[in-house]
């Protein structure tokens, strides 16, 4: 469990270093300001996102990628980490000692 316990914060972290731009961003605009995680992924390796995308589309099904993977690129990127860190962290807790 402590690896995963470790994996939680980790994500937890990836989440809140991703959000302080949106936020910064959205503070000097005035307006809500995300960047998708698509446009990060983008932004990081233009050429492993085109991959995958052709991957899922020919070896397992369109549908996948424009139903499931695409909305997941469209949410801001910390949202995610910071949900699959804070499931993480819940299947992990420690249990409080009973007297």
């Amino acid at each position: 469990m402590r690896p995963l316990r470790f994996l939680g914060w980790l994500l937890i972290v990836v989440a809140v270093v991703a959000l302080v731009p949106d936020v910064l961003r959205s503070v000097r605009a005035g307006v809500i300001d995300t960047q998708p995680i698509g446009a990060l992924w983008y932004s990081l390796s233009p050429g492993s996102l085109i991959r995958a995308q052709a991957w899922v589309q020919a070896y397992i099904d369109p549908a996948v990628w424009n139903r499931g993977v695409f909305p997941l690129l469209t949410m801001p990127a910390w949202v995610p980490s910071g949900f699959l860190g804070v499931v993480f962290l819940l299947v992990t807790r420690r249990k409080p000692h009973r007297h």
